[in-house]
């Protein structure tokens, strides 16, 4: 179940609860106004007219909590599609913010997608927010997305939306697919390009200088941070050499 759905149900609860208040306070009045105790009929039949407005209030809110779960189960439902093409899905995945993260798509090429849905429009709070998922994901769960999270917000109602807001890939529902797909292919393939050209041209580790002065000073390997850098560098040969 996803979280706009349990915050649909736990307004529900809520506009339920005010609204048995308020009936309860407006018997109550009504039993005063018989007795003939005006002062305390009035207070309790206008406490009955504000629970009344508060449990409006939260049936409002549950409306657009609906709204906002038929929109992630849209987007689900257009995701399914890419598990044929080996892509991974997630959904409703928890993390240190408020509410989840609706979606998550892992291409092949362990590049992910943290999706944030929204049903008309957005703001800055939401790029926001997207950004923060993606982060997250990058830092959190390194095993879902070895090349990095980027992050996506899909607009469910509009159509033929695909542009890039703040460092967030926007787009409207019908261009999700492709825009994930091509940017998956982009996100991989120039980096990997450029790397794999380097390495054809024999190009030596920018660092080698400096770690053969320092070895030749301390007589040592060097320090921690040059043998972790020319560990990464060995790894990043290793991994353009694959097929």
């Amino acid at each position: 179940m996803n979280y706009p759905r349990v915050q649909q149900f736990r307004r529900l609860s809520r506009a339920a609860e005010a609204a048995t208040a308020s009936a309860a306070a407006a018997v109550l009045g009504l039993v005063s106004a018989g007795a003939r105790a005006p002062t305390a009929a009035a207070v309790l039949l206008l406490l009955a007219a504000g629970l009344a407005l508060y449990a409006r209030r939260w049936l409002s809110l549950a409306r657009r909590s609906s709204v906002g779960a038929r929109s992630e189960n849209e987007v689900r439902h257009r995701l399914k599609e890419l598990e044929g093409e080996g892509w991974r899905l997630r959904h409703s995945l928890p993390w240190r913010g408020r509410g989840d993260i609706d979606s998550l798509a892992i291409a092949p090429t362990r590049v992910a997608f943290a999706i944030e849905t929204k049903t008309r429009g957005y703001d800055d709070r939401h790029l926001a927010r997207a950004r923060e998922q993606a982060a997250w994901l990058s830092r959190r769960r390194r095993r879902w997305c070895r090349r990095g999270a980027l992050p996506v917000v899909c607009l469910v109602r509009a159509r033929g939306v695909e542009r890039v807001d703040q460092n967030v890939l926007v787009v409207s529902i019908d261009r999700l697919l492709p825009a994930l797909r091509a940017t998956s292919a982009r996100w991989v393939g120039d980096p990997h390009a450029r790397l794999a050209r380097s390495l054809r041209r024999k190009e030596a580790s920018p660092l080698s200088g400096l770690h053969r002065q320092t070895r030749r000073r301390n007589g040592r390997t060097g320090f921690p941070q040059i043998r972790a850098y020319r560990e990464r560098w060995r790894v990043l040969r290793r991994v353009a050499r694959r097929p």
